[in-house]
């Protein structure tokens, strides 16, 4: 009956995860929504247009109606004599002093913190000027003051109005079938998708613990005499389905934690990836500490209890190394900082990190007591003898192959496995409780050295990577990422719309290019837009302020000081500025208007953050807070300072720092 029920619960864990999964993922509740917006708006636009035409027609008292339907339905009417407001359905939008004639290729507008819908008509020699609203964004919000989008579009909170096409963007037409802008559902009920995500997450693994618990308890019922072939089904079983799981990538993004931002590995390629393979490995040693049991005649005779002596230890070793490299890769492979003894980097990921370290160890102690109550017959001297050879043949070999197992863990291991052989009485009567605190002891210790030891390794490979970073002034990864950033360029007819003159409004241009180009890794950098014609020039701001000419500027930059990227529309400029240095040309040709050029200088922040694929993946949260306050640095030309950054007090030669051969090298200074 038991198996029956964990059955069901099992089953039904894994419905609500599929269900969960889906409400989280489905996209049809804003489609519908922004069907019904799009609905709504076109009858605005046809009320709209319907009392325009009639409204130099109507007396004031039929105008006064104007100001009811302006109230209700968010549709303001203004009419302009001789571009001057002579009239106004809603007096609270400033719009005296705006020239109508500027709005006539405008289909937004965006006053006193609203985003208006413009439609324009002339009748009678004057001008009307219709405004729908659409959405406000307001610094605050109280009683009066709501942000988003005017209620009588129904669109869920969230929502924002967007003049670009992006993945999370969903266009709403004018009655010309013209774009008339996008809908923005990015941020849409994020914390009810998240929060999804979390329960389909918990009944994924309460799903996982339902099934091993049917697992378990068939090994348990069965015979004693099919239990170890059952058990070896079971061990094959489980291995498959966690295999089959991790190739199909049925869990990446769908659940909560699993994504490679945190974690990532070959055989882990998310951080829930690494929780399931854990509980999966102690489970594993769980069924092997108390279903799988030698049989007696294997142990009969002197030769064959040494021969299984050998072999249950090696499990044990092979136990060690996954639990080692595993717990290790927690700390090297993610972006988290790991560190016992600082309460202060306590988040929900490294507490899940503290209890992956304790079950991994918690396997080990597992296979340890089960070769202790297996070879009970043998001398426990000749076990713990065996254990420590095939000890020192695992330090030999993982050295030899360049992935060596440091002394606090080989030092644990062989404690752990001592004291399991020597203890195995206690554990036979269940006094164990003295045992394990003895355990717990020497495992905080080791937990503190280990997390410690390999926290400072990381650190010394980041300082070693930026140290090479700030000596290079290159940065590998955004010149492999120039390569994409060039054809994306060229290929944006958005941007190249938002160069012409008329349509040209600077903020707008910069919001666009650093939503759409230079965010994720580029935050890193310091982008300068500047946008020229032929025949421009720039300002130059020197000793003297003076003019000089926009290409030749840009053209004497890129060959004096530029090396081009190549394949790319990118140079690497050497300013021996101490800083990174980038530019770029992208040159737009426009069949009435000639050539327009945007240029790019891309200058690095000061910070001690290592350029590459981790600031790809990093959360925000876990991030490194450090910034270039910690570091100092200098550069030398010809063996003479040009530039410094830092509080350390350089020299202005640098024979004191050419003591060694090596390109990277580690000392200790007195800045005395």
């Amino acid at each position: 009956m038991k198996i029956r029920s964990f059955l069901v619960l099992s089953m039904v864990s894994f419905v609500s995860v599929f269900v969960a999964v889906l409400i989280s993922a489905d996209n049809k509740n804003i489609e519908r929504s922004v069907q019904f917006a799009q609905d709504v708006f076109n009858e605005k636009i046809q009320t709209a247009k319907e009392y325009s035409a009639i409204l130099s027609e109507l007396d004031i008292d039929k105008r006064i109606e104007l100001k009811s339907l302006d109230k209700a339905e968010g549709i303001g009417f203004y009419e302009f004599e001789n571009d001057s407001l002579i009239y106004w359905s809603n007096n609270t939008i400033p719009l005296a002093k705006i020239n109508i004639d500027t709005l006539e290729n405008k289909s937004l507008l965006t006053i006193a913190y609203s985003n208006y819908f413009c439609l324009i008509d002339s009748h009678s020699g004057n001008k009307f000027l219709t405004l729908i609203h659409l959405s406000s964004q307001f610094p605050y919000e109280n009683k009066f003051l709501k942000n988003g989008f005017n209620s009588s579009f129904r669109l869920p909170s969230g929502t924002k109005i967007s003049l670009y096409q992006s993945e999370n963007t969903l266009p709403v037409y004018d009655l010309d079938e013209n774009v008339a802008f996008y809908i923005d559902y990015s941020q849409t009920d994020q914390g009810v998708k998240i929060g999804f995500q979390i329960a389909a997450t918990f009944f994924f693994f309460l799903g996982i613990f339902f099934l091993l618990s049917v697992v378990r308890l068939l090994l348990y019922h069965t015979s004693e005499q099919q239990r170890n072939k059952f058990a070896a089904l079971a061990f094959f079983g489980l291995i498959v389905f966690r295999y089959v799981l991790l190739i199909s990538g049925l869990l990446n993004n769908h659940l909560f934690l699993f994504d490679p931002f945190i974690y990532a590995t070959r055989i882990a390629p998310t951080f829930g990836d690494l929780l399931l393979n854990t509980f999966f490995f102690v489970f594993l040693t769980y069924l092997l500490n108390r279903f799988v049991k030698v049989p007696k005649k294997f142990l009969t005779y002197s030769f064959n209890r040494h021969a299984w002596v050998g072999i249950l230890n090696l499990v044990f070793i092979l136990t060690l190394v996954y639990a080692y490299y595993t717990s290790a890769s927690l700390i090297t492979h993610s972006s988290m900082k790991v560190v016992v003894h600082n309460i202060s980097q306590l988040r929900f990921p490294v507490v899940i990190a503290y209890l992956v370290f304790a079950l991994n160890y918690l396997g080990l102690l597992l296979v340890a007591v089960w070769i202790s109550r297996t070879l009970h017959a043998v001398k426990f001297y000749r076990i713990i003898i065996n254990c420590y050879v095939q000890l020192g043949l695992l330090v030999l070999i993982t050295f030899l192959l360049d992935f060596p197992i440091d002394a606090y863990t080989i030092i644990f291991a062989a404690l752990l496995f001592a004291l399991s052989i020597v203890f195995q009485e206690q554990f036979k009567r269940n006094a164990i409780l003295s045992t394990l605190v003895v355990l717990l002891m020497f495992f905080s210790v080791y937990i503190m050295l280990f997390s410690t030891r390999l926290t400072d390794k990381k650190d010394f490979q980041i300082n070693k990577s930026q140290a090479i970073s700030l000596s290079t002034e290159h940065d590998p990864i955004a010149e492999y990422l120039f390569d994409d950033l060039t054809i994306k360029f060229k290929g944006d007819t958005t941007l190249k719309n938002m160069l012409l003159p008329e349509q040209f409004n600077f903020d707008r241009l910069y919001d666009y290019l650093t939503k759409n180009y230079f965010s994720g890794y580029w935050k890193s950098y310091e982008a300068r837009i500047t946008i020229c014609r032929p025949s421009d020039s720039v300002q130059i701001n020197g000793n003297e302020m003076f003019w000089y000419p926009c290409y030749s500027f840009f053209e004497e930059l890129s060959t004096n000081f530029g090396m081009q990227i190549p394949g790319t529309n990118f140079y690497y400029i050497d300013k021996l500025s101490g800083l990174i240095n980038y530019f770029g040309w992208i040159e737009y040709a426009y069949s009435d208007k000639g050539l327009i050029s945007l240029f790019i200088e891309l200058d690095s922040r000061l910070t001690t953050k290592p350029l590459g694929y981790p600031e790809l993946l990093l959360d925000e949260g876990l991030k490194s807070k450090r910034d270039a306050s910690e570091i100092s640095y200098a550069k030398y030309h010809k063996g003479k300072l040009i530039s410094h950054h830092g509080d350390y007090g350089y020299s202005l030669i640098s024979k004191a720092f050419q003591k060694k051969n090596d390109a990277v090298f580690f000392t200790t200074v007195s800045n005395n």
